[in-house]
């Protein structure tokens, strides 16, 4: 939606023409089917972010928790199927992110991000970009994308001593969308890299984010380079990102009073060059808030309202909907759960003990067995 001093439009703005200024654009915008209405933008316009169709996060209530039902993009669940669980531990409202199917493995307390119960602004602030958070994370490729069948994904450790890029380790992935890593105290392991095989017949644009589900942050981790004319990832070609200059070092830090840390890349690749700026979320203070415009669940308009009534009127009459077909998608997106087992150094010295143990009972069978041998 577009919004600006000629009203609002709903469709898809893009810009078809530079003028020869290289300041201002010929800017059309484009409806569902795909009809092209060119626009006069004013100098100062914004779009809202407005999402449609997206899954919900499901969060689990205490018994003396309440939450106004008008935040939009969450709904009530149960223990075992939320996405998050809301726990009230003394005056402090705490959020426990459970992953993305409810694992109760990887459930874990946000530790920096605990409010006074009776903060209310701050815990629905909260609860949207929780619900933001799950929805972007949990996208998944469009069902008639014929990009996503035929890309693959490597993870690796890497040698940084090295001059030309070199794996460690093995593919840790291994073809799926999980891995599991330990860490033992004060550790960090890495840098690791991530290679997209894309084994399309054209070239392919990729974008990752790294999301941290403490704080609810979203953070770009690859965007290929502005100005670029040219896909970085080629035809039947390969890219190993977090290697040299082209991302940061992406390192896995142990993080105290935690049993498990958790960590996705979340993969958006597309057909066409596209800004995926937007998705971005940082900061957990109410200058977002303004940024992002979070509104309230409204009512649908009128014309929603006789669009709807027309065409359920079209279905009792056996006629054809006039919603065009729609067109195939072209791109995909993936994410990639990273799971940091936390190994606390009591726990480690106490293995190492016991292995050490059973290594010299281990000996001492072995020499016994020599000697009666003799």
């Amino acid at each position: 939606m577009v919004e600006g001093e000629f009203g609002k439009l709903t469709g898809r703005l893009r810009v078809v023409a530079l003028n020869n200024d290289d300041l201002t654009s010929v800017v059309s915008l484009f409806s569902e089917d795909n009809a092209q209405t060119p626009i006069n933008v004013p100098t100062f316009f914004y779009a809202v972010e407005e999402p449609r169709d997206a899954t919900k996060v499901k969060i689990a209530l205490g018994d003396s928790t309440k939450v106004l039902d008008r935040i939009s993009g969450w709904e009530i669940g149960l223990d075992g199927e939320a996405n998050v669980t809301l726990r009230q531990e003394g005056n402090q409202i705490c959020f426990m992110w459970n992953g993305l199917g409810a694992d109760p493995k990887l459930q874990r307390k946000n530790w920096d991000d605990s409010f006074e119960a009776s903060s209310t602004s701050q815990i629905q602030r909260y609860i949207r970009r929780a619900a933001r958070f799950n929805r972007h994370i949990a996208a998944p490729s469009p069902s008639n994308s014929p990009i996503s069948k035929k890309l693959r994904f490597l993870f690796h450790r890497i040698d940084t001593d090295r001059k030309k890029w070199t794996p460690i380790d093995k593919d840790l992935l291994q073809g799926k969308d999980r891995l599991e890593l330990m860490l033992e105290e004060n550790q960090t392991k890495g840098p690791y890299s991530l290679t997209i095989c894309n084994d399309n017949a054209f070239p392919v644009w990729p974008y990752i984010f790294m999301c941290d589900p403490e704080g609810f942050i979203i953070l770009p981790w690859y965007t290929p380079d502005r100005g670029a004319l040219t896909s970085p990832l080629d035809a039947n070609g390969e890219l190993v990102i977090g290697y040299r200059d082209n991302a940061d070092d992406l390192l896995l830090a142990y993080r105290e009073n935690r049993d498990n840390d958790l960590l996705y890349l979340k993969i958006f690749i597309t057909k066409e060059r596209t800004d995926f700026s937007f998705l971005g979320q940082w900061l957990s203070a109410k200058q977002e808030d303004d940024l992002r415009n979070y509104s309230y669940l409204t009512a649908p308009s009128n014309e929603q309202l006789k669009a709807a009534e027309l065409q359920s009127k079209q279905e009792e009459l056996g006629l054809k909907s006039t919603k065009p077909t729609p067109k195939i998608s072209e791109w995909a997106s993936m994410c990639i759960t990273i799971v940091q087992i936390h190994e606390p150094r009591e726990e480690r010295e106490s293995r190492e003990v016991r292995q050490s143990r059973d290594s010299g009972f281990l000996t001492s069978l072995l020499l016994g067995s020599q000697k009666r041998r003799r």
